[in-house]
C-alpha cells in the first residue's frame, strides 16, 4: 500500500474512533506522569516520561504524541518538552518523551529508528491506560523538530535502518518548532558561507573545518548533502502528513528563510506557519506567545488526530506575532504581542524602497550625487583562521572574534517616520560595491531608533561573494523573515557591516563564520549605482488584544480587551463582536474579511453593546486610535459557559459607516 493510500485509510479509521475519545472537560484533564526505563533494539537504555490524562480512555486508547527534546544531549526534562507534554495530556493525549541515550557515534539513521521504536516502547510501558497505535503524532524542538519532519518523511515507509520495526509507524500530524528543514541552504548559504552552528563544536581534526580553511564551501555542502537528508526532502515532497511549523523570528542559531520556503513549497498535505518568539536558540520567552503556541499545537492535533472540526485547517496559512515597539517591551515576558495573518508568505505587501544617500542618509529618493567614502574594512591577522575561531568559542564568544577582526560598518538613517508602520515579510538589501579582492562577506542589519537615540533591533541578513576578482560586484542580502511594529517618530536604520554579529534582544552571536581573508569593500553610492533597502511596510492595521486568554468561571470574571486602531483612525467608530464557533472561515462585511464566524451568540452580542456585559463595546476611538473594552460575566452565568471558546473581533468604520479595518481574532477560553 502506498503512503497516500495508507494515510487516507488511517484518516478513515481515525474518524470511526475519535468519537469514542472522552470529551476534554473544561480546563482539561488531570495529568498523570509515569517514568519508565526503555531499551532500544541495539540494547541501549534510557529514561522515558509518559504523560497521560487521569481518565479512562476510549475503546481504542488515547492518541499518542512523541515529544522530542532539542538535539544531542537533550533530556525528557527539557522545559519545552515538559510544558508541551503536560498541555497535550490535559487535552486528551498520551505524550511521551525520552532522554537522548548518548550513544557514541550515533547516526541520523539510528536516531530516526529510535523515534520510530519509541512509539511502540511507550505503548508497551504505559500502565493503567492505552495508546491508540493508529493515531500517532510527533512534535519537537530544534533537533527534535527535525526529527518531527523525519517522522512525516518516513511515515508508513521502510526505514533506512531496521530494529524492532522496519517501517516508521504512520503518523497523522507533526508540529516542529524552531527546526531547520532545508539543511543545505541553512548550513552553507549560497555555497559561499557556512553557518556558525555547524562548526562551533567541531574538533580541530574534523574535515569540515579543513574545508572551510580551504574556502571549499562547495565541497562542504557536498559533505552535508547526505543521502539521509536527500531522502528526507524527497519523501516530504510526497508526504501527506499535516505540518504546523512554529518559527522564532529572532533565532540566533539558524536562518529561518530556507526552512520557511521549503515548508511552504511542500506540494502535499495541509501546512501552517506560525512566526513568533521563544522555545529556544536564545529567543525571548513570552507568556502569551507560549500559550498561543501550545494552544495551536493542541488544536492542530485535535483536528488531524481526533477529527474535531475546530477550523484550524481553515485559518490563514500564516500567523505572525508582531515584535513589540522597543527592546524593553520585547524582553518583557508579560508584554502582549499584536498578531497578523496572511494567506501567503511573504505577504502581498508592496515594498517601499529606501535609498542609501551620502554617508548617513536613508531616504525615499535615489542619490543625485556620488559618494565613495562609505568603506568597510575587513582586516584579518595572518595567523587567525577557522581553527582559532572555533578554539576560542566561535560565534558564542563574539568578543573573541571582534578582538581579532575589528568591526567595520556604515550606517544609514532615515528621517523620523510620520506615522507608525508595520513590517511584515522579508526585507531585502541590494548593494553595488567595489571590492579589492572579490572575496567578501557583508551583513545588513535593520533597526529603528527612537527619539531618545536608543536603537532597537528588527532583523538582519548576511551574504557573501567568493569569486576572487577585484572590482564591481552586485550583492543581494535577504534579511530574516520578520514581523515588526515601528512607532511614529522613530527613524529606520540600516547598518552594513563586515561581521554577522547578531546583537538582538537579549542575545548576541556571530551567526555566520567570517571570511578569513582581508579585504576592503566600498559602497558605490551615487547616480546609476543605487544601494537600497526594499521594505515590506504598510501603515499599522487594527489589532485586538490579547490574542489568547483563559479566565476562571467560578467567581465570575472581567476580561479586558484593547482595540488598537492607530492614530490615523482617531475619531472613527468601532464595535466589538463575538461568537463561539471559531474564527474561520469568517465572513465578509462591506467586502472586508472578518476573522470570526457569525453565529447566534454574535446576534446576541449586538443587542447588549455598552451594557455591563460588554462595557464600552461600541463608540469612537480616542486620539491615539485606541479603545478599551471588555467582556464580563457574573459567576452564575460564567459557570454555565465553562469550556466555551469565545472569538472576538474589533470592527472599525470609516466616515461613510463602512467597514474600514478589522482587528482580531482574539480568543477567550472559560475554564472552571
Amino acid at each position: 500500500m502506498n503512503t497516500a493510500s495508507r494515510t487516507v485509510l488511517l484518516f478513515a479509521t481515525a474518524g470511526l474512533l475519535m468519537a469514542q475519545d472522552p470529551p476534554t472537560p473544561p480546563g482539561g484533564f488531570g495529568v498523570v506522569v509515569q517514568t519508565v526505563a526503555i531499551t532500544f533494539s541495539d540494547g541501549v537504555m534510557t529514561g522515558m516520561d509518559i504523560y497521560a490524562p487521569s481518565a479512562i480512555a476510549g475503546p481504542s486508547g488515547w492518541p499518542g504524541v512523541l515529544v522530542m527534546h532539542a538535539g544531542d544531549g537533550g533530556t525528557k526534562n527539557d522545559g519545552n518538552v515538559v510544558t508541551a507534554a503536560n498541555s497535550l495530556a490535559a487535552g486528551g493525549y498520551v505524550a511521551y518523551a525520552f532522554t537522548d541515550p548518548g550513544r557514541p557515534g550515533s547516526t541520523q539513521e539510528r536516531e530516526l529508528l529510535d523515534t520510530a521504536e519509541s512509539h511502540g516502547l511507550a505503548q508497551a510501558a504505559i500502565a493503567g491506560t492505552t495508546i491508540d497505535p493508529a493515531r500517532l503524532a510527533v512534535t519537537g524542538f530544534s533537533g527534535g523538530g527535525k526529527k518531527s519532519y523525519a517522522a512525516a518523511a518516513w511515515s508508513g515507509r521502510a526505514l533506512p535502518l531496521a530494529g524492532f520495526v522496519t517501517d516508521y509507524p504512520p503518523v497523522l500530524a507533526i508540529v516542529p518548532q524552531i527546526a531547520p528543514l532545508d539543511h543545505l541552504d541553512a548550513n552553507v548559504p549560497g555555497s559561499v558561507m557556512v553557518a556558525d552552528h555547524i562548526v562551533i563544536d567541531k574538533p580541530a581534526a574534523h574535515p569540515w573545518l579543513a574545508l572551510v580553511d580551504a574556502n571549499d564551501f562547495v565541497g562542504l555542502r557536498a559533505q552535508i548533502d547526505t543521502p539521509y537528508n536527500q531522502t528526507l526532502l524527497a519523501n516530504l515532497g510526497t508526504s501527506t502528513v499535516p505540518v504546523l511549523s512554529m518559527v522564532a523570528m529572532q533565532d540566533f542559531k539558524i536562518v529561518n528563510n530556507p526552512s520557511v520556503d521549503e515548508l511552504l513549497s511542500l506540494p502535499q498535505g495541509p501546512k501552517r506557519l506560525f512566526l513568533s518568539t521563544g522555545s529556544g536558540h536564545s529567543t525571548v520567552n513570552n507568556t502569551m506567545e507560549t500559550a498561543v503556541m501550545n494552544d495551536l499545537r493542541r488544536r492542530w492535533f485535535d483536528r488531524y488526530m481526533k477529527g474535531i472540526p475546530n477550523g484550524v485547517d481553515l485559518e490563514p496559512l500564516v500567523e505572525a506575532g508582531m515584535q513589540p515597539t522597543s527592546t524593553a517591551l520585547h524582553l518583557n515576558p508579560t508584554t502582549v504581542w499584536e498578531h497578523r495573518t496572511s494567506t501567503q508568505w511573504p505577504p502581498a505587501i508592496a515594498n517601499t524602497r529606501w535609498h542609501f544617500v551620502g554617508t548617513q542618509a536613508l531616504q525615499p529618493l535615489p542619490p543625485i550625487a556620488q559618494n565613495l567614502t562609505n568603506v568597510i574594512n575587513h582586516v584579518v591577522p595572518a595567523a587567525y583562521d577557522i581553527f582559532d575561531y572555533v578554539a576560542q568559542g566561535a560565534g558564542l564568544a563574539p568578543n573573541n572574534v571582534t578582538a581579532n577582526i575589528a568591526p567595520s560598518q556604515e550606517v544609514f538613517v532615515s528621517l523620523p517616520l510620520t506615522e507608525a508602520i508595520e513590517i511584515l515579510g522579508r526585507p531585502q538589501v541590494k548593494l553595488t560595491v567595489d571590492d579589492t579582492t572579490g572575496n567578501f562577506q557583508l551583513t545588513a542589519v535593520l533597526a529603528h531608533q527612537d527619539p531618545a537615540g536608543a536603537i532597537h533591533w528588527i532583523t538582519a541578513g548576511t551574504s557573501g561573494v567568493r569569486v576572487g576578482v577585484a572590482g564591481t560586484h552586485l550583492m543581494t542580502i535577504d534579511l530574516v523573515d520578520v514581523a515588526q511594529i515601528v512607532p511614529a517618530g522613530d527613524r529606520l536604520l540600516v547598518r552594513i557591516q563586515n561581521l554577522a554579529d547578531i546583537n538582538g534582544p537579549g542575545s548576541r552571536r556571530i551567526r555566520v563564520v567570517p571570511y578569513f581573508d582581508s579585504t576592503q569593500t566600498t559602497l558605490l553610492v551615487g547616480p546609476g549605482v543605487d544601494n537600497f533597502l526594499d521594505l515590506p511596510q504598510r501603515p499599522c492595521t487594527a489589532a485586538l488584544l490579547p490574542r489568547l486568554a483563559h479566565v476562571s468561571a467560578a467567581p465570575g470574571f472581567a476580561h479586558h480587551l484593547d482595540l488598537h486602531g492607530g492614530a490615523q483612525r482617531a475619531g472613527q467608530s468601532y464595535l466589538l463582536a463575538f461568537g463561539v464557533t471559531g474564527e474561520a472561515p469568517g465572513f465578509l462585511l462591506d467586502g472586508v474579511p472578518v476573522p470570526m464566524n457569525f453565529d447566534a451568540f454574535t446576534g446576541l452580542g449586538l443587542t447588549i453593546l455598552n451594557t455591563p456585559i460588554l462595557p464600552n463595546s461600541a463608540g469612537v476611538l480616542d486620539a491615539a486610535g485606541n479603545a478599551s473594552t471588555g467582556f464580563q460575566l457574573p459567576g452564575a452565568i460564567a459557570t454555565i459557559l465553562q469550556g466555551f471558546r469565545f472569538t472576538f473581533t474589533g470592527i472599525v468604520f470609516d466616515a461613510a459607516g463602512l467597514t474600514e479595518v478589522v482587528g482580531g481574532p482574539a480568543t477567550l477560553v472559560i475554564d472552571p
